[in-house]
């Protein structure tokens, strides 16, 4: 197979919140040397609230994210509050760290609560937004108030200064909906990959109601964007994909939370792989997740690659009433293997949110979190296995509460990471952990 791209937040390139789950994590060991700071507290006026999504590397080595903001409001601009969400950077400083706000969303037709962004080479920044770009003229009823949500482009300019554009807005079945919260992908030739939790042709759901999402593409054309959906889910496959990740030949990878049906007796989730040819996309699924057979389910994170093709990811649910599962899917002649490589402590609902990240050694972090706590963590590689380690326990006051899923690492081995509640202000951090 072609060697992947490394699609890990190492780059800085690579659900929507749900319902507030309610959860305790069981006692665990706890790494001794790291070191916890917290960066920046969001005041919840122009700075903006509710980071979502982490932070990530610019070109400039300083920290770049999104604020989620108020999400269902349309009027979510008034008396100085950036209620829509926010892009800011982050620059560090003799004095601490100084946050600058590129870029306020305004609502309606522009866009509500931005989610993971990422770098392109010539230095704009692309990201997606949950909700808004509806000016109401056409509204579709499946969507939240204030529109479906979009794609939005950030082109750098003199002074400082950042020009928005949006390049789709998504319309709602049989377009797309909500955007997935993790980050597009950017291809050499300029195109743009993602994918949104609703939307499409096919329903899904318990009551098979709901939009399955699609995957879709974005190609540039002179300064219009046309989209394409290169794949509708929900037709025997099944629903809530993943943000996907891309190999050097132009395949997509990504994880289907919901496999064939709504609960987990009609399906756990699944892996699958999207392939492109002259005569459109077509879709091989990896590996199929079922619980009663202790692999875990509900894989709504992304997925990463290591150097020799192997794919990374995690479950949020675990057999049984455990906790969540890491996992390692290896190309075989005769398809991937699957194997559990970590189940985690815990009960019920303490998965992993989101994305894991690699560091050069081979070692896994992530994120478990909920309301007001939350914990990141480490898995060691070593000959004998895997060992657990919690890096940080969130207490859900000062040093930040429900750390978003997912984090940044630099060279020097620092993580970066947010949290969507806590702080000095109630409205978030911005935090590192230090080797």
């Amino acid at each position: 197979m072609p060697r992947p791209r490394l699609c890990s937040t190492l780059s800085s390139q690579s659900l929507t919140l749900l319902t507030i789950l309610s959860f305790s994590l069981l006692a665990c060991p706890v790494a001794q040397a790291q070191t916890y700071k917290v960066l920046y507290n969001f005041t919840g006026r122009s700075d903006g609230r509710f980071p979502l999504a982490g932070v990530v590397l610019g070109p400039d080595g300083n920290l770049y994210g999104t604020t989620g903001g108020g999400w269902f409001t349309q009027n979510c601009t008034e008396n100085g509050i950036a209620g829509c969400g926010t892009v800011f950077e982050l620059t560090q400083t003799s004095s601490g760290w100084n946050l600058q706000t590129l870029y306020s969303f305004r609502g309606g037709n522009d866009g509500v609560a931005p989610v993971r962004i990422i770098f392109a080479p010539d230095g704009n920044i692309y990201g997606a937004t949950l909700y808004g770009g509806d000016n109401g003229d056409n509204m579709n009823q499946q969507c939240l108030p204030g529109g479906c949500g979009t794609v939005f482009k950030l082109s750098p300019g003199q002074g400082g200064n950042w020009t928005e554009s949006v390049p789709h807005r998504f319309q709602g079945p049989p377009d797309g909906q909500q955007p997935v919260r993790g980050a597009l992908v950017l291809d050499s030739a300029g195109n743009l990959y993602g994918t949104t939790t609703s939307g499409g042709r096919y329903l899904c759901g318990q009551y098979g109601d709901t939009p399955c999402g699609v995957a879709y593409e974005l190609t540039p054309s002179g300064d219009r964007w046309n989209e394409s959906i290169i794949w509708n889910f929900g037709n025997g496959d099944g629903s809530w994909p993943s943000n996907v990740i891309t190999d050097d030949a132009g395949n997509l990878y990504g994880a289907l939370g919901f496999g064939g049906g709504y609960a987990c007796s009609g399906g756990c989730g699944m892996v699958f792989e999207l392939s492109p040819s002259p005569t459109g996309w077509s879709e091989k699924v990896l590996f199929n997740f079922n619980s009663a057979a202790g692999v875990g389910h509900f894989p709504d994170g992304g997925l990463l690659f290591d150097q020799v093709g192997n794919l990374y990811g995690s479950t949020f649910y675990g057999p049984g009433d455990g906790a969540g599962t890491v996992y390692e899917l290896t190309p075989t002649g005769a398809g991937w293997g699957h194997q559990t490589l970590y189940s985690l402590p815990g009960q019920f609902n303490t998965g992993t949110y989101g994305s894991l990240l690699m560091d050069g050694a081979g070692n896994l972090y992530g994120v478990r979190g909920d309301v007001p706590s939350g914990a990141v963590y480490k898995l060691t590689h070593t000959d004998a296995g895997w060992s657990y380690s919690e890096l940080h326990n969130f207490n859900g006051a000062g040093d930040g509460g429900s750390p978003a899923a997912y984090l940044t690492m630099d060279l020097s081995g620092n993580l970066y990471g947010t949290t969507y509640q806590g702080g000095a202000y109630g409205y978030g951090v911005v935090f590192e952990i230090t080797p």
